[in-house]
């Protein structure tokens, strides 16, 4: 419910937006709020993510859209949160995706590290052949646990396991309602 309430918006959007695609251009995006939610774990969010966590000054050495960079630089977004609805075997992006992510200065990655508890069946995928993707992804989100940023200036969270069941405010979103899920079936 209310899913396209003010204040939420499409990945396809947002990236239309900061890439300069002339359907997007005239998006207008909300950046004066702290924290942001990004519900989706595959490449597509963690560049929404990478994009809203970055310094402006290092966005500004790339080909983002001049428009974007104005407002990013206005931007007062502090915690980035990424939530996905499987857990972290499942999610899709990848391990150089998420490495890329620790190399964005002046923000620290935080993951609870029963995030990265995995069910039975999970631990059954990651031995098996095909199940070398979420290997390497969980490799890199174990590096970040531990990783520490002593001068961040903004916040990744990740969250593994949730649906959004409402998105909640008057005319403006204010908070999402979710509700924790639970993995069933065999591998895959």
């Amino acid at each position: 419910p209310n899913e396209t309430i003010s204040g939420s918006h499409t990945a396809t959007a947002f990236v239309g937006w900061y890439n300069g695609h002339p359907d997007y251009c005239d998006c207008s995006f909300d950046l004066s709020t702290e924290s942001v939610v990004i519900i989706g774990q595959g490449n597509v969010a963690l560049d929404v993510c990478r994009i809203l966590a970055k310094p402006v000054d290092s966005l500004a050495k790339t080909d983002i859209a001049n428009h974007a960079l104005e407002r990013l630089a206005e931007s007062r977004v502090r915690e980035i949160h990424v939530v996905g609805r499987r857990g972290p075997a499942q999610a899709k992006f990848t391990a150089v995706e998420l490495k890329e992510l620790m190399t964005v200065q002046n923000c620290q990655i935080v993951i609870e590290p029963s995030e990265l508890q995995l069910d039975a069946v999970s631990g059954q995928e990651i031995t098996m052949p095909e199940g070398a993707h979420a290997r390497a992804n969980l490799d890199v989100l174990n590096k970040m646990v531990e990783s520490t940023c002593e001068s961040a200036r903004k916040t990744i969270f990740f969250h593994f396991l949730l649906s959004p069941v409402e998105f909640c405010g008057d005319d403006h979103l204010t908070h999402i309602r979710f509700e924790r899920n639970r993995l069933e079936g065999s591998p895959f």
